[in-house]
């Protein structure tokens, strides 16, 4: 991507950096604004992107997140093609990274093992107020946020995602597999071709997902968004998403 290797722990940041119509191919670790990130990231957005990675961790903003790296406040939107393992909306393979919090990610993935709207493989690392609007295909451990959840971190939180899910086993709305518990967080089960209802998310309608204007509104007939924090998120009125 922009740029290849970018590491110094948190003591290192790129930030307030925006992108459009980047156009990346690269072998392993590829994304549209950093390939390896082992640093901070906040309020980066890469736009109307095209991202090919033809080996493992492919992501719409890097490829592989690492240590004590992290990524805040910051968006994707695209499409992304993964010929390997590892294939994420914001981060393709995150091993160790801290967190991914406040990002969105919007397009069209396409990759092979492994692969989600927003961490594709997620271990030890939370995806957190986040959202994936769009189609995913891959083979094993597919979902709509987080495609493999590793270690008991790795797991959607205050998320989630709207979009066809597609592949051929351990296959979820939300996540495809969670070692650990998701939280508080959904997918839209009138388009996701997914019906799991369990520790890796839960099932919500189109109406009852968009209705809500307040956590835990009435209008969605039962529970939903309950914990979501306002500071975070807004729920704008009853025909639409949160954001």
């Amino acid at each position: 991507g922009l740029f290849g290797y970018v590491i110094g722990g948190n003591l290192t940041e790129i930030r307030n950096l925006r992108l459009s119509y980047a156009n990346v191919r690269g072998n392993a670790q590829s994304g549209s604004v950093i390939g390896l990130l082992n640093a901070i990231v906040r309020n980066v957005h890469s736009a109307n992107a095209t991202v090919d990675g033809f080996a493992d961790g492919t992501g719409g903003i890097a490829g592989r997140l690492s240590s004590t790296g992290a990524v805040y406040n910051s968006s994707f939107s695209g499409t992304i093609s993964g010929g390997g393992l590892y294939t994420g909306g914001i981060i393709g393979d995150s091993f160790g990274g801290t967190e991914v919090l406040r990002c969105k990610a919007t397009g069209i993935i396409t990759g092979n093992a492994q692969v989600g709207g927003i961490i594709g493989r997620a271990a030890s690392t939370p995806a957190q107020n986040s959202y994936w609007i769009g189609p995913i295909t891959g083979t094993t451990e597919v979902g709509g946020l987080i495609g493999k959840g590793q270690l008991s971190d790795g797991v959607a939180k205050y998320s989630y995602s709207v979009g066809s899910v597609s592949g051929t086993a351990t296959l979820g709305g939300a996540m495809g597999s969670a070692t650990g518990t998701a939280l508080e967080s959904y997918y839209n089960a009138d388009v996701a071709n997914q019906s799991d209802n369990d520790t890796r998310g839960t099932p919500k309608s189109t109406s009852q997902m968009k209705c809500p204007i307040i956590p835990n509104d009435s209008c969605a007939s039962g529970p939903i968004y309950t914990s979501w924090d306002t500071a975070d998120w807004d729920f704008g009125t009853s025909s639409d998403y949160p954001k």
